[in-house]
């Protein structure tokens, strides 16, 4: 009997000791960010040798992959609601750097005319990103979508993906301008 109970206990400290995360540590973020750092010099130097691409397209491939990998190793490791929304936002926020990154390396490329044209043009997109993060933020109420923790993943997701969005077209208007210069 004391054996059978022994085993009982012991198997279900060792099912939640499989399910239990780690913590996303400062400690385990600069381990991530050493590790991703490497891997995208690695990228870097595989994309250069291929001889093929575009420096401007070389660098948004590493940037992002950067991003990218970052927020997958870290929800490997808290994959909690909330880990997952924090680490959503960090990666949105690190999107909306290189949104900044790529539009002013873009605004440098054109002529004065065609400057204030592409201001307005991000000034618009600015007043539309605010208010479709209003509308995201609608849509995942509880009344429209019956509630739950993973509506909050959703309206993380939704947000993370208007930015990057826009971060890819930016740097696609660049690279077109680039590729003639």
């Amino acid at each position: 009997m004391k054996k059978i109970l022994f085993t009982a206990i012991l198997c279900l400290f060792g099912i939640q000791w499989a399910y239990c995360q780690i913590e996303l540590t400062e400690e385990k973020k600069a381990s991530i960010r050493q590790q991703v750092n490497k891997d995208a010099s690695d990228l870097w130097d595989t994309l250069n040798r291929q001889g093929n691409l575009h420096p401007i397209m070389i660098e948004f491939m590493v940037d992002t992959f950067r991003i990218e990998q970052i927020c997958r190793l870290k929800m490997e490791v808290d994959y909690s609601t909330q880990g997952i929304n924090q680490i959503i936002y960090d990666c949105t926020k690190e999107y909306d750097a290189l949104l900044n990154k790529y539009y002013g390396q873009l605004i440098q490329k054109l002529n004065a005319a065609d400057k204030k044209l592409m201001q307005n043009s991000q000034r618009n997109w600015l007043a539309f990103r605010d208010q479709e993060k209003l509308v995201i933020e609608m849509l995942g109420k509880e009344e429209y979508t019956g509630g739950g923790t993973i509506q909050s993943n959703f309206t993380a997701l939704d947000q993370y993906n208007l930015i990057k969005q826009r971060t890819v077209e930016i740097a696609s208007h660049l690279l077109r301008v680039s590729e003639f210069k």
